[in-house]
């Protein structure tokens, strides 16, 4: 074969190959791009329902805030009547006292939390994009939600589980840590969602 054949032929192969390189370069730059897209756009997405979760968690805390703070003003007016001489006794079959008489009394009132978008976000891997900043933030709200909602419910299984035993004392006890601690653990929440909110909002507008 002469040089310039073989010249020929090699210039062929290594067309060929640039080309064949060129097609396996651009499909992994494709699948890549459309990988990065659709994370970009799942973060968006998740970001918009953690925000969305947030928002609908601090209204649902709100109502709570506002009926313990009713239950607290009609406590004192209800409790005042009670005579000392019967906080200890029985609290199934007295007539002195019930929590029913409790003006507004609807149960204990606790909010309902929800934590899915931000449990999906985390099973996803989806966090990780956003700023760590923002990350923090939103850590540290569902953090709080998750103390304020641990305590809410210790209250409630007080309630719950009363039984003959169970004093007049105990039952005032109860209803005063809700409307006291209970309702400062809320307040306290609160306060930081309204910051997470205003924080997501302002970062969402830069972005």
């Amino acid at each position: 074969m002469s040089i310039d054949k073989w010249k020929q032929v090699l210039s062929k192969y290594l067309i060929e190959l640039l080309i064949v390189a060129f097609g396996v370069f651009l499909g992994i730059y494709v699948s890549e791009w459309k990988s990065n897209n659709r994370l970009k756009n799942n973060t968006e997405k998740s970001f918009n329902y953690i925000l969305m979760e947030i928002e609908s968690n601090q209204k649902s805390l709100e109502n709570s805030i506002q009926y313990h703070e009713l239950i607290k003003a009609n406590f004192g007016k209800t409790i005042s009547k009670i005579d000392k001489s019967e906080v200890d006794k029985p609290y199934y079959g007295n007539k002195s006292f019930h929590v029913s008489r409790i003006e507004n009394w609807n149960g204990v009132g606790l909010p309902n939390f929800e934590t899915v978008s931000f449990e999906v976000a985390k099973i996803n891997n989806v966090l990780h994009e956003l700023d760590f900043d923002v990350v923090q933030q939103i850590a540290r709200a569902y953090q709080q939600i998750e103390t304020n909602q641990e305590f809410g419910n210790s209250v409630l299984k007080k309630l719950l589980e009363t039984n003959s035993d169970t004093k007049i004392a105990d039952i005032i006890g109860i209803v005063e840590m809700m409307t006291s601690d209970v309702l400062i653990s809320e307040k306290n929440l609160n306060t930081v969602l309204l910051d997470t909110i205003k924080y997501l909002n302002d970062y969402k507008a830069r972005h």
